[in-house]
């Protein structure tokens, strides 16, 4: 829950509000240096999982997996 911008070279991106997103995702699955800061707007409720919670937390939740899927893609046609 809560507000947070997705900032690049200093820029602000994106701006989040939805709750229930995940943020972070790409580089905890691929293991790759972050592309982009997260900063709060404001008060935010928060779940941080390493790549293994993560991978643990789809397995055992596979519709959390599809939305997890989805989210992804979303953010890839928004930037292409």
């Amino acid at each position: 829950r809560g507000s947070v911008e997705v900032v690049i070279n200093d820029k602000v991106v994106f701006v989040e509000n939805r709750e229930g997103t995940f943020l972070g995702e790409v580089s905890a699955l691929t293991g790759k240096r972050r592309t982009a800061t997260l900063r709060a707007r404001g008060p935010v409720v928060l779940r941080v999982m390493n790549a293994s919670q993560l991978e643990r937390f789809v397995t055992r939740n596979p519709a959390i997996g599809v939305r997890l899927i989805r989210s992804m893609a979303e953010r890839l046609d928004r930037s292409g």
